[in-house]
């Protein structure tokens, strides 16, 4: 899976899209009923635990990473 832009709702109901920089921050929830997580050993073996129904803010490098 490859992240490289998002859609907005721009006027008139019309989706724009736009290139998201690596430093941007992304709300990402788990909608799992369960506890999830995932290591990125890219970036120092960052390690990330959600609850279920926990969001948390991350970059869009990160999300890059790990997809």
């Amino acid at each position: 899976m490859f992240l490289p832009s998002l859609f907005l709702l721009g006027e008139k109901g019309v989706y724009i899209m736009r290139k998201i920089e690596n430093d941007e921050i992304i709300s990402v929830t788990n909608r799992f009923n369960g506890s999830i997580g995932y290591t990125i050993r890219d970036l120092n073996n960052l390690q990330r635990i959600f609850a279920p129904g926990e969001t948390k803010e991350i970059t869009m490098e990160e999300l890059r990473k790990l997809s």
